[in-house]
């Protein structure tokens, strides 16, 4: 599967207050953490249980950019600690670029905001998913809104009708670029097709340097 999304500069946002937590926990409520897709973090350099917990419900992938070396060690260690080392990956890089495709993340949580472009930080977000600024102890999020125009694939044939399998975009043009690359090569055997069969990825995890692939036709 390859999705691939165009650039837009204009962003329908709305602009939430949620309810205020101590600065020093860093710790986004429950209530409003994402269920599912690819959480990214830029983190205050402290182990946040929240990612601990967000990373154990195995529905969402939790990549954290830590402010130094010492700091990504540690929530590391925490993350293995706690068995989701395969889930909470982290590393210490510059957020200056954010290391994300436009449109990537269902969730961006800044713990730390000290150098970050946040305008640039919004267009990693797809719409739909939510920005959370830590600011003066209390959470702020911004919901990414679906400009006019984006169409929606969510079936195999994009809708659940079954025959279309066109899109209706009006955003798409080129130059485009890859955005998200999934399946795997044509010459894998399975259980159904000896041969030069397509294969759907089922399931990825990398954990210890390793790929891991569940997949299959049935």
């Amino acid at each position: 599967m390859i999705s691939q999304y165009p650039r837009y500069t204009t962003l329908a946002l709305l602009a939430l207050a949620l309810s205020a937590t101590p600065a020093e926990s860093s710790n986004l409520p429950t209530e409003h953490q994402p269920r599912h897709g690819i959480c990214g973090v830029i983190s205050d350099g402290e182990v946040s249980p929240w990612m601990l917990d967000l990373a154990r419900t195995g529905e969402v992938v939790v990549h954290c950019i830590a402010p130094d070396e010492n700091s990504a060690d540690k929530i590391a260690w925490a993350a293995d600690k706690a068995g989701v080392g395969g889930k909470l990956l982290v590393e210490s890089i510059p957020v200056k670029p954010l290391p994300y495709r436009d449109y990537l993340l269902n969730c961006l949580v800044v713990e730390k905001s000290e150098g970050l472009d946040l305008a640039a930080a919004l267009k990693t977000v797809a719409p739909g998913g939510k920005l959370y600024r830590l600011e003066g102890g209390q959470w702020n999020v911004t919901v990414q809104q679906r400009p006019e125009g984006m169409d929606e694939w969510t079936h195999n044939y994009r809708d659940a009708g079954g025959n279309s399998g066109v899109s209706t975009d009006k955003l798409v043009k080129f130059p485009l670029g890859l955005r998200w690359n999934d399946d795997l090569p044509f010459n894998l055997s399975t259980s159904l097709h000896s041969s030069n069969s397509w294969t759907n990825t089922r399931a990825i995890a990398v954990v210890d340097g390793r790929v891991y692939y569940i997949y299959g036709q049935r």
